[in-house]
């Protein structure tokens, strides 16, 4: 096997791939390649910069006839504990169960964090125990749809808790700024368990809303398989604690409320970052925690096409048929000492309802596998401090009649550290309200968004209006006087900045929809070097623990914990 890189464009064939192998392959072997050859993308990314021609950048693998591809469900884990070994597929059984202890080890969530630490665990031989307060991938898909189409909203399963956790209703980004050798095993599992093999080449792989059930429900029967269990419907209540040492969980059933108390040698928290009453239990437990900064925002849509005429330019009419459908990536410092960037973007995707509470309105985008829906959006987020969280409660703590909001304020007398989710529930809330009480998204044109004064940018080109994609629907209203005016300005002069980066960013047609607040949780569950709290036998991970933020950052973390698990029981620790 050798490796060619070359750059070809948008058009291109296979033949035209074939060709460059020819052209490009060392001269060495270029002979024996009249004897047939195959070959797959190893990475291939497109070039839109300015100042250059468009064009694709591959790497292939060049594999002569007398040698095999590798088949496409391998899965590399680069571990150095005999323990684990190299699996195939979901075919492959777990080790023999290690006689250290055997007690199961608990994971607490089936998000990605939870999903892999709980692989990783089985995969090694100590069948860990799953629970999660959702329901399977596709039972909790019938529960979303409900939601958005009716406005019932089911408590324990939505677009935030259940089978896969938030990331199902997503994009399916798996594209990281993480350096570590477990992204390769966490995009190789996802092949293995259905996605399409592009992931493991693009530069900015994604699975799509619409593949993601499948491929969670066959990861976790991967795990089963491998003596794993998963218990769901299973709402985590609160830790079992000896001499400062977790041996156990007591959770509930969602549907009955029976209570059952689950022992087990070390607990992996999954919890997610919308997991509001398991911060304040574990909060009563006296678990270490803290204030962490988060960001606060709006979700923006555009017509794709737009966005597709600005990134591509002059390219655009060239090859819109066979060009992707452009996403973009913003940051903006701005004099007020803020930031403010876009996260999240979905081309070609949809602005969802993503409520885990009654009485409260949250966005967020998804996209699905093709991408082809009309308008883009992304969420763009203002970054919010401790300080901040603190300023709002100050403000807005006192004189309040909402019990939900009055319990959240009292909470934040004992546990300042939970500040954060007051001034989520308190927006969440708000736009609630503004939106009429039912669900709907409170939504401003942008026009209606910036300063009066403000010239926008008036596009040469028109684009069709295809209606609101939020469901279970909007009503546009004045949202400013709901969010912070630092966050208000902030947006402002970034949609400003952001319009000279991508030619009409600040179309005056675009939609704005509030509120946009749950990129990342407000708390940080502490932990050691080690991985572990200060509470033995205990390891926050993931996006609900503060130390992720997207699907393959959470998996790799979910997996490190897991590793570091592994290790002490195969030397016969424990805390």
């Amino acid at each position: 096997m050798f490796i060619v890189e070359g750059k070809l464009p948008p058009d291109y064939t296979s033949d035209d791939v074939e060709n460059m192998i020819r052209d490009e392959a060392p001269r060495a072997v270029r002979r024996m390649l009249s004897a047939g050859f195959s070959w797959r993308y190893k990475r291939l990314s497109l070039d839109a910069r300015t100042g250059r021609p468009l064009h694709y950048a591959l790497q292939v693998e060049v594999y002569l006839k007398n040698e095999q591809l590798p088949p496409k469900n391998v899965i590399e884990w680069p571990t150095k504990f005999p323990a684990v070994g190299k699996l195939v597929g979901n075919s492959e059984s777990g080790a023999k169960q290690s006689n250290t202890s055997m007690e199961h080890p608990i994971v607490v969530g089936l998000g990605p964090a939870g999903i892999f630490a709980a692989l990783y665990l089985a995969r090694a031989g100590f069948k860990p125990i799953v629970i999660e307060q959702g329901k399977p991938a596709y039972d909790r898909l019938d529960d979303v749809h409900e939601f958005w189409q009716t406005g019932h909203l089911n408590p324990f399963s939505n677009v935030q808790f259940g089978e896969g956790g938030a990331g199902t209703f997503s994009d399916g980004k798996l594209h990281t700024g993480i350096k570590s050798p477990w992204i390769k095993t966490v995009l190789q599992t996802f092949v293995a368990a259905g996605a399409d093999d592009e992931i493991l080449y693009s530069s900015h792989p994604h699975i799509g809303t619409d593949r993601l059930p499948e491929v969670i429900t066959n990861v976790r029967k991967m795990i089963e398989t491998m003596g794993g269990e998963v218990r769901f419907n299973a709402v985590f209540e609160r830790l079992i604690v000896e001499d400062n040492r977790v041996c156990g969980i007591i959770y509930h059933d969602a549907i009955t409320g029976r209570q059952t108390h689950l022992a087990g040698s070390e607990v992996v928290l999954a919890i997610g970052h919308s997991s509001r009453e398991t911060y304040f239990n574990l909060a009563e437990q006296n678990v270490p925690m803290q204030a962490k900064p988060m960001a606060i925002g709006v979700r923006i849509e555009h017509p794709q096409e737009l966005i597709d005429f600005s990134q591509y330019k002059s390219n655009y009419e060239k090859y819109k048929d066979v060009l992707p459908p452009s996403p973009y990536k913003l940051t903006c410092r701005v004099p007020n000492g803020r930031a403010v960037y876009s996260f999240c973007m979905c081309p070609g995707g949809e602005v969802i309802a993503a409520a885990s509470q009654s009485g409260e309105v949250v966005t967020n985008g998804m996209s699905n596998s093709r991408r082809d829906g009309y308008y883009a959006n992304s969420a763009l987020l203002v970054n919010v401090t401790p300080t901040d969280y603190q300023s709002f409660v100050e403000e807005h703590g006192e004189n309040i009649s909402d019990a939900v909001l009055k319990k959240w304020a009292e909470r934040v007398k004992c546990y300042p550290e939970l500040a954060g989710i007051f001034m989520q529930e308190y927006l969440e809330h708000a736009c609630f309200e503004r939106g009429g009480r039912t669900y709907a998204a409170p939504v401003m044109l942008l026009k209606d968004f910036m300063p009066k004064n403000l010239k926008l940018s008036l596009s040469k080109k028109t684009f069709e209006d295809q209606g609101e994609t939020y469901r279970p629907g909007v009503k546009y209203v004045d949202f400013i006087s709901i969010l912070p005016k630092y966050i208000i300005t902030t947006l402002q002069y970034g949609i400003t900045s952001f319009a000279q980066k991508i030619l009409n960013f600040d179309y005056p047609l675009a939609r704005l929809y509030a509120v946009e607040s749950r990129s990342s949780s407000p708390v940080r569950l502490n932990r050691d070097e080690n991985r572990e709290s200060s509470l033995a036998g205990l390891y926050p991970v993931g996006e609900g623990a503060g130390y992720a933020g997207g699907i393959t950052s959470a998996a790799v973390d979910g997996l490190r914990s897991a590793e570091e698990i592994v290790r002490r029981k195969n030397e016969g620790k424990r805390g």
